[in-house]
């Protein structure tokens, strides 16, 4: 797996393109990460090469720990990513989905994240 992060517009928010290579060939994803000043929460676009349309999630972000929900009156399910800093150059993303409003959730996979080359 291969993730990049960028800041944009000054440092205000962050892209992300993330590539997973699998048996069925290369999963490729890409994040829009702004602050919304009306909301006053942080809002991330997702768009991935299986679906080719973007998903919208509303984030809470800390330093070291976040979570993005996302739900939508179209969707079937609800969604949330948990992205939890383990160490200084380590990251855990846990990605669940929800069909019962966010009452329970299912886990659908957990990458480890380790950062490299001093970023």
């Amino acid at each position: 797996m291969t993730v990049r992060v960028e800041t944009i517009l000054g440092g205000a928010g962050f892209i992300e393109h993330l590539e997973v290579a699998h048996h069925d060939g290369v999963y490729r994803g890409f994040t829009v990460d702004l602050f919304d000043k009306d909301l006053g929460r942080w809002v991330r676009m997702y768009a991935n090469s299986a679906r080719g349309k973007f998903v919208r999630l509303e984030g809470e972000v800390q330093a070291d720990h976040s979570v993005w929900r996302s739900s939508a009156p179209d969707r079937v399910r609800d969604s949330r990513l948990v992205s939890e800093r383990l160490a200084t150059d380590r990251w855990r993303r846990t990605m669940s989905v929800s069909e019962d409003k966010g009452a329970t959730w299912r886990v659908l996979w957990v990458d480890d994240l380790m950062l490299s080359g001093g970023h």
